[in-house]
């Protein structure tokens, strides 16, 4: 009778690398998509001197105070003599401007509701954090996968007899009668797929495997005996 013990599918550990890398690959592309788009809006926007005339709190859905984000609130004055006011859609705790202060700002001239502090953080932090999310993901996939030990598998090959010893019988030595300590051995069968013996043959992790052996060393003579001897013994 085999155990395997701490084992995982092969199939599944593959499933595991295909999800991060293509959630990894989506990620990023669409991280480019903001990018290009934003790029756009920088290359047509017309540019104004703003105003810090507030500071928005958001304390999120939980009301706590840890959660709150602290995001200007600028007035600025377009081409046509018009001003208009806006709100930062980046925040920060603690607040990042004061009122009073003056930022650039970027307006799209044909839609001056799109409207962004001339910042690295405002125009392209999120954009940033997406793209390395999905580098992220690709790097750990890949990484995973040319990784040598995909998984540890330890198997046990006990016999009916062994079983009922190693769990109901006492564990006396057969040479001076002293009490046996019970130790793992661990037998290295190096890197590859390990098989269980069911009717179906199904795959286990592809891996690092050992094969676990018991044995029993005596506290009085300091004999070692292997399982498999004093299973035989009768008592």
């Amino acid at each position: 009778m085999t155990f395997l013990k701490k084992e995982k599918s092969l199939n599944q550990i593959r499933l595991i690398y295909a999800i991060l890398f293509i959630t990894g690959v989506v990620t990023v592309l669409v991280g480019l998509v903001f990018v290009n788009n934003q790029m756009e809006f920088v290359n047509k926007a017309s540019s104004a001197e703003g105003i810090i005339i507030g500071i928005n709190e958001d304390r999120g859905n939980n009301g706590r105070k840890s959660g709150v984000s602290y995001s200007p609130i600028v007035k600025f004055q377009l081409k046509d003599g018009r001003t208009q006011t806006f709100t930062s859609s980046v925040g920060s705790n603690p607040p990042s401007y004061e009122i009073g202060s003056t930022v650039e700002v970027l307006y799209d001239p044909e839609n001056p509701q799109h409207v962004e502090i001339n910042s690295f953080k405002s125009l392209w932090l999120l954009h940033a954090v997406f793209l390395s999310m999905g580098a992220a993901l690709i790097i750990i996939a890949v990484w995973m996968r040319n990784k040598k030990s995909l998984g540890t598998s330890y198997s046990f090959q006990l016999s009916g007899k062994e079983i009922v010893y190693l769990f109901w019988r006492k564990k006396i030595c057969p040479s001076c009668k002293g009490m046996l300590t019970r130790e793992k051995k661990k037998v290295d069968l190096g890197v590859g797929a390990s098989t269980g013996d069911g009717i179906d043959g199904t795959m286990y992790t592809y891996g690092q495997r050992y094969r676990v052996k018991y044995l029993f060393r005596c506290n009085e003579c300091g004999k070692t005996f292997e399982l498999k001897r004093l299973a035989k013994i009768k008592e």
